[in-house]
């Protein structure tokens, strides 16, 4: 790329649907078409795209599924990932019918500040970062159809991962992030005699709420909510097909 550009690279693996699935990219917040992809026709396959943008700009990138489940996971294990520079901006995988990300250096804030919440996952990784995956649910149940924002599975060792996305405040979620080593990210001794020290971190709005240093085995699961009146949605009464059931843990 030229002077005042970065590379743009997009992979994009595709389910047993391919002629479903099309891409956009876009200034953002102007709104102007820069690329655009269609017409795959083989899935469970890797397409590649290059492009040298330029750096003093904010973008918006578009993925779409005329199917509404996204490139995953029922028709394959496909997903979409994009970097910008040698940074990742963006990974999509089950996201029904459309998702969006925007990334650049210039960018104005995203989120609706009056009826958004900015939440960033931040994640220092160790040297089996392929084992870790994590999630985002709305609702304080899992279902597939709630999943909002998640990452499977990480490549660079030692790497950080930030992610962001914006969360309608009415809303109670739950973070899920999972080791398939079920060690952690920290305090594992290497063969050289060094340490492994990851960790995990919420911001919601730039403040932190959650932060783990690694040593969740192999998984951990957080409830959050902004609203911190009696109406919070995280702590609303069991439906009447529910039982509330209470865990007591006593450590020797």
């Amino acid at each position: 790329c030229g002077s005042g550009e970065s590379p743009f690279d997009l992979a994009i693996v595709l389910d047993d649907f391919p002629d479903e699935f099309r891409w956009e990219l876009r200034t953002h917040p102007n709104n102007r078409l820069i690329l655009k992809g269609s017409g795959y026709s083989k899935g469970r396959r890797l397409y590649t795209e290059h492009a040298c943008l330029p750096e003093d700009d904010c973008y918006r990138f578009i993925a779409y599924d005329s199917g509404g489940e996204g490139v995953c996971c029922a028709f394959g294990l496909g997903n979409v990932t994009g970097y910008f520079g040698e940074q990742r901006v963006f990974l999509f995988d089950h996201y029904g019918y459309s998702a969006s990300a925007i990334f650049g250096n210039v960018c104005p804030p995203s989120c609706n500040s009056d009826s958004e919440h900015t939440l960033s996952v931040r994640l220092e990784l160790d040297h089996l970062p392929r084992h870790i995956s994590w999630i985002v649910f709305a609702g304080t149940r899992p279902r597939v159809g709630n999943a909002l924002l998640q990452h499977i599975p990480f490549e660079a060792e030692y790497g950080i991962s930030l992610d962001t996305v914006c969360l309608p405040r009415d809303e109670c979620y739950r973070f899920i992030i999972n080791d398939l080593f079920a060690d952690g990210m920290c305090c594992t001794q290497m063969p050289n005699g060094e340490w492994t020290n990851g960790s995990v971190t919420l911001l919601l709005d730039g403040e932190e709420i959650y932060h783990n240093n690694g040593e969740f085995g192999g998984g951990d699961t957080f409830f959050f909510s902004a609203d911190d009146s009696e109406n919070n949605p995280c702590t609303q009464p069991c439906g009447v097909n529910d039982k509330r059931v209470t865990i007591v843990t006593h450590f020797d």
